[in-house]
């Protein structure tokens, strides 16, 4: 009886241990995403340099990382001179950036007007919340 009593609390702490390792890889193998919903252009460099510091720190469980920009900062995405470098920047740190439709047609700025890299998204609060659900991890500025 003891001895059956032994074995058996030794298959419930081996199968304890074998569901933690099991855990431990599962973990592993997670992508860590990212997402910001911005309204202000000037927040694109330090966006871009957390980036660059979470590929480093997540190493290969870096996944993805989206901008969306939203309000009246669309407006000056159609300014060349100012947004080159943001975009350089946001792009060799392989950002997706993004636009959002509603903030665009409520401010008068047409989406063929917008640099190469930046692409639309119809509603940029809605795709937030599609994102997090996703598993993406977000912050607003």
């Amino acid at each position: 009886m003891i001895r059956k009593v032994i074995i058996l609390r030794l298959i419930i702490i081996l199968t304890f241990i074998g569901s933690m390792a099991n855990a431990q890889e599962v973990e592993k193998d997670v992508l860590h995403n990212y997402f910001v919903l911005t309204r202000k252009i000037e927040q694109l460099k330090p966006i871009a340099l957390a980036a660059k510091k979470l590929k480093l720190e997540d190493g290969n469980s870096y996944g993805e990382f989206h901008v969306v920009i939203c309000g009246k900062a669309v407006e000056q995405l159609v300014e060349k001179k100012l947004m080159n470098p943001y975009l350089d920047l946001l792009l060799k740190n392989e950002i997706k950036v993004f636009a959002c439709g509603f903030s665009l047609q409520k401010f008068n700025v047409k989406e063929e007007e917008l640099p190469i890299g930046i692409n639309v998204k119809e509603n940029g609060i809605l795709y937030a919340f599609q994102v997090q659900k996703k598993g993406f991890l977000s912050v607003s500025l």
